[in-house]
């Protein structure tokens, strides 16, 4: 994992879309649901793997929990020069 699930509450978090989040750390659990298997949990680098199981199963007509209009909530990326925005979690759904 490329940071804790606490770290990664912690972290200050953004929306962003499928096509976006290669190598992004995941902020939120992404289940298959029923029956509530995670398919990714906080603080766990998103791959190109887990992007064709999303697929798959999206295209199965299967339930996923974590994914909205299209989008994953992230951990929020740092800048270049290792400033990070406001740690203030992003309430608004994308």
């Amino acid at each position: 994992a490329a940071m804790t699930i606490a770290e990664a509450y912690d972290a200050a978090q953004e929306w962003s879309g499928l096509a976006e989040v290669k190598g992004r750390v995941a902020a939120e659990f992404i289940n298959l649901y029923p029956p509530g298997v995670p398919l990714a949990v906080p603080g766990e680098r998103l791959t190109e793997e887990f992007l064709g199981e999303l697929d798959y199963y999206g295209q199965c007509g299967l339930k996923i929990q974590g994914v909205e209009n299209g989008c994953i909530k992230v951990v929020r990326q740092r800048t270049a020069d290792g400033y990070e925005k406001e740690k203030e979690k992003d309430k608004d759904k994308h």
